[in-house]
């Protein structure tokens, strides 16, 4: 999905195995209560911070569970792997400094 282009997964339920899947390539999922009012092709704006999401082309303001600091934190790194990666050379870095 990432790959194809995709930057946001919204549904009303997620599988565990893909939403960790997801969070772990750096495609952020969203679950809502209700996705029926949002169309293909709307312009969605969205806060991690906040926890909301608003569909800029209906007008339409939904709230979501915000995302952990653990998992923007990967979100942000572009991956678990580049997360890792992060950390690793950051820990080298600071060995080095002693």
């Amino acid at each position: 999905l990432r790959a194809g282009g995709t930057r946001l997964v919204v549904a009303e339920s997620f599988a565990r195995i893909f939403y960790r899947n997801a969070i772990n390539v750096g495609l952020p999922a969203v679950q809502l209560e209700s996705t029926s009012a949002i169309k293909t092709g709307n312009h969605l704006l969205v806060s991690f911070v906040e926890g909301r999401l608003v569909d800029e082309t209906s007008g339409r303001d939904y709230t979501f569970d915000r995302l952990s600091s653990f998992v923007m934190d990967i979100l942000r790194a572009g991956g678990l792997v580049d997360y890792y990666r992060s950390v690793i050379d950051d820990a080298g870095a600071s060995h080095r400094r002693d």
